[in-house]
Order: structure tokens, then sequence, then C-alpha cells
């Protein structure tokens, strides 16, 4: 039961992050977001993220490795909180939507919903170093970024950039293993970077992933760690399917989430130490896809 309760948690995390983007896509969409039609564009969005993933990877291992942990957790909180008024704005327009209210209080209301959630967010992430609040962080981000880039690239590129993130992914962890690096500051910097998901009441995330010379696991106590990525990137391909589906639950929606929540058990049942995540959800996402245009 130890080890199945982080599992659940994450589990039922992820169902929540796709749901929250749908919502989040829609309002974006209905102000006017919509996928491109030009491959050109596509294949540059698709570059461009890579590039950046690269780039700031790169970045945050040599900062890191000057001793400025400071400068990097500070620069991956303000990714956070960007990412966190993408969503806002979506949760102040629906608010605005659905509560009645004067007109003369709707643009308070939304401004103050829009710059509120963000500001006790960053508060908190500076003041606290409770899981918790990393856990809420990586939520809005997994959110905002499964919206934005879900509307952004057309569902066949979504298709080809899930696939190249499942071939770094792989990489990075077997063979030049800097993704295990990454993962262990980011636990010992207490870097918003990583869900944490504790199973017992000694889980020390801030130990719990020290990997040695072999990218093995030093576990403190039971619990579950994966990286914001692992959660956002299927999702892309679930608001990408969504919307191309015209927001269909059935199959466009469900399928490919079923399909990521069957990657996410595969990885669970399949390995014991630090792995790869996105090869095997992408793979899940991408086949429940696929399945919806069977079906449909």
């Amino acid at each position: 039961m130890k080890r199945l309760f982080p599992e659940i948690i994450l589990i039922i995390l992820f169902v929540l992050v796709s749901l929250f983007s749908v919502l989040v896509a829609e309002v974006y969409q209905s102000a006017g977001v919509q996928p491109s039609s030009s491959s050109a564009v596509n294949l540059f969005y698709v570059l461009l993220l890579l590039s950046l993933t690269l780039v700031f990877t790169a970045a945050i291992l040599y900062v890191s490795r000057k001793r400025g942990f400071r400068l990097v957790r500070g620069a991956v909180l303000l990714v956070s909180i960007y990412a966190t008024f993408i969503v806002a704005y979506a949760v102040a327009a629906i608010t605005v939507s659905v509560v009645p209210m004067p007109s003369s209080a709707v643009l308070p209301v939304f401004l103050f919903i829009w710059f509120a959630i963000p500001g006790v967010l960053g508060y908190f992430a500076l003041a606290s170093r409770s899981f918790i609040v990393t856990d809420i962080i990586g939520f809005m981000l997994s959110a905002g970024f499964a919206a934005i880039w879900g509307l952004t690239l057309d569902v066949w590129f979504t298709v080809a950039l899930l696939v190249i993130f499942a071939m770094y992914d792989y990489i990075s962890v077997y063979k030049t293993k800097h993704m295990i690096k990454l993962a262990g500051l980011a636990t010992s910097g207490s870097m918003n970077m990583l869900f944490v998901i504790p199973g017992s009441r000694d889980f020390d995330p801030n130990s719990k992933f020290e990997p040695d010379t072999e990218g093995k696991d030093q576990a403190a106590g039971t619990g579950i760690l994966l990286g914001f990525g692992d959660v956002a990137l299927p999702n892309v391909m679930i608001i990408s399917s969504t919307i191309y589906g015209n927001y269909s639950l059935f199959p466009y929606f469900i399928l490919p989430l079923i399909g990521a929540v069957a990657g996410m058990l595969a990885l669970f049942i399949l390995t014991k130490k630090p792995a790869p995540g996105l090869p095997m959800l992408n793979a899940g996402v991408i086949l429940g896809f696929l399945a919806a245009l069977i079906i449909h």
C-alpha cells in the first residue's frame, strides 16, 4: 500500500491536469488562439521548443556546477510564475463569466484573480520549501504548458514533438545521464521542477533522488518524484487531440487520456529505479489518439 498510494495520487493528479488544461485551452481558443495550419510554422515551433529545452537544461547544469543554485532556482521560479499567469488568466475569465456580478466589478475581479494567483504562489514558493507548494506550481505549469502548446501545434506535429522528446528523454537518462543529474540538482537545490508524492511519513524529498555513479535511486522513505515535463508533454497531445476532435469528450479526449494513464502504469510496474517517463507516457497517449482516429 505504501507503494500504491503515491502512484494512485499521481494518476489522479495527471487526470486533473488534463481536465483543467481543456478548460484553459477553451478560454484561449475563444480568445482567438488557434493551431497554425502552416507546416513551416509548426516545424519552427517544434524546433524552438526542443532548442529551448536543450539550452535551459545546459544552462541549469552549468550554473549549478558553479554553485549558482539561487540563480537557477530564481530562473525556474520565474518560468513557473509565467506559466501560472497563463492559467490564472483562464481562471479569471471563467470566474467572471459564471459568477453573477455587476458589470462595473467584472474588470476589477478579473484583474485581481489574474494577478493574485501568481502572486500568492510566488510568495509561498519563496517562503516555503513544502512539497505541496511545489506540486501546486507543477500543476499550474503543466496545465498552462499543455493548453498553450496544444493550441499552438497541429495535431500531427504534436505527435512528432512527443516522439522526439521521448527519444531525448531516453538518451538523457540512459546514455548521457544528465537528466538524472538535473533531478538530483532539483531536489538538493529545492527547485520547482519535480512533482513530489510522498508515500510515508519518513519520506524526504531532498534525499530521495541522490543518484550514484550507476544512476540508482537512493531512497529515504517511500514516494515518487516525477518531472513536470512528464505530465505536461503528454497532456499537450491530449489537448491537441481534443481540439482536433472539436472538443469531443469521446473519443478524442478520453482515449488519449486512457493511453497516458496506461503508460504511467507501465512505468510504475516495469521500472524500479530512475527511468525516463516520456517513452512510455508519450507512446500511450499517441496510441490513444490513433485509436480515437480509428474509432471515429
